[in-house]
This record gives C-alpha cells, structure tokens and sequence, in this order.
C-alpha cells in the first residue's frame, strides 16, 4: 500500500472527493493546516485510478492534473499510484484491504490542485455536472 494524498486548492465551502478508489462515493476531505486547501488520503494499492472532485454538490475535474476520458465519454482526473520498495515490504506483511488513514508512515505520493477553471468547449457538460451520481460504472484502469 502506498499512502496517497490528492489536494484541492479551488474554492469550495464542502469539498470531497469520489472515485475507483472509493467506488465513486465522495469522501470529506480535511483543511490542511498549512494553507487553504482540502487533502484527501488513502492508502492504495500500486495502479491507476480515476476521480473527481466534488465541490458544493458539483462533480468536477480539475484541468490542472492529468485527466482520462473513459469509453463513454466521461472526463475525470487520473492519479497513477507507483509502487515503493516500503510498499512492497508492507505488502507481504499486510494482507489487509485498502483503508484510509492519516498516519501512515509510507511514503505519499502529492497530487496538488489549482482552482478548477471554467470549461467553454462541448466538453463541460462532462466535466462539471449537478451532485447526482456520476454517469459512468467505475472500472479498474
């Protein structure tokens, strides 16, 4: 497992965040106590996974990070989780199931946000949506 931390540096009173990690239930995120961002954390497996981020009740991407269109069309972020050599120590040692936890020791992969900018083009409509589920089946990537 590699401890994992997604950050939310936009605007936004309730920000969470949903995605295969999750199966697409959005999840709080805590004010960092740095700055004026919102940090998600999880440990997860090595691979790649697909998100948004929910803020105020709205799906969003944020265009700033890395991002996949699926086969139907949806747009959502992409964070790739690489294994670490204290990863797979605490693999062979752990056979438990992802959890999400603030104190892991492991190493953490950053994934920092700038504000989700406003989208022109025919494609945001997918990008931002009102707070109904997400249109698509979560799927490993």
């Amino acid at each position: 497992m590699v401890q994992t931390k997604l950050v939310w540096s936009g605007e936004g009173g309730d920000v969470k965040v949903a995605g295969e990690f999750n199966n697409w239930s959005p999840a709080d995120t805590s004010p960092s106590a740095e700055d004026n961002t919102r940090v998600f954390q999880a440990d997860l497996e090595p691979g790649r996974y697909t998100y948004k981020w929910v803020v105020d009740g709205n799906w969003l991407v944020d265009q700033s990070q890395p991002t996949q269109t699926d086969e139907s069309g949806n747009v959502n972020n992409l964070k790739i989780v690489e294994e670490t050599a204290e990863s797979t120590a605490k693999t062979a040692d752990d056979d438990s199931p992802a959890k999400i936890e603030n104190d892991s020791p492991a190493k953490t992969e950053s994934c920092t946000n700038e504000p989700a900018t406003a989208q022109t083009d025919a494609n945001a409509a997918t990008a931002t949506s009102d707070a109904s589920e997400p249109e698509h089946e979560p799927r490993a990537v």
